[in-house]
């Protein structure tokens, strides 16, 4: 599981690359590049070290690999960044920040924390709400 994003559109995929230019492309070591075709990354058929890539194909393990980071949070849950899974907070702790920052559309952000009920770490949910309601939307 990656520790970061990587700008797929940076890739392009009419192009090869090698594990050299995968490098630089993403500022990682060679040794990631290695890793990734440990893992699934598939390079030409017939090269050997230095790989070559067509950058169709790790534009998609690039985008497959950030999918699979991705989760959808339920009403009771919160993003624990200790955890990288949703979690719930533990009962009373939980707190509404209303911020009067913009998040598009008229609407403004807010905030839910908690304490996670597994590691103890603060967790965060964020949402939109209206200034004349002031309610969660």
């Amino acid at each position: 599981m990656p520790s970061r994003n990587y700008n797929i559109k940076r890739i392009r995929v009419n192009w090869e690359y090698t594990t050299e230019d995968i490098s630089a492309l993403f500022s990682v070591t060679t040794k990631t590049v290695y890793n990734w075709v440990s893992i699934g990354l598939n390079p030409i058929e017939g090269t050997q070290c230095p790989y070559l890539f067509h950058g169709e194909n790790l534009k998609e393990f690039i985008k497959n690999m950030l999918a699979k980071r991705r989760y959808t949070l339920q009403e009771d849950e919160f993003a624990c960044m200790k955890c990288h899974v949703p979690r719930k907070c533990k009962p009373g702790t939980q707190k509404i920040i209303l911020t009067e920052k913009r998040m598009g559309g008229n609407k403004l952000a807010g905030r839910k924390t908690g304490i996670c009920e597994v590691c103890g770490k603060e967790v965060n949910k964020f949402f939109a709400y209206t200034e004349e309601s002031k309610q969660v939307i």
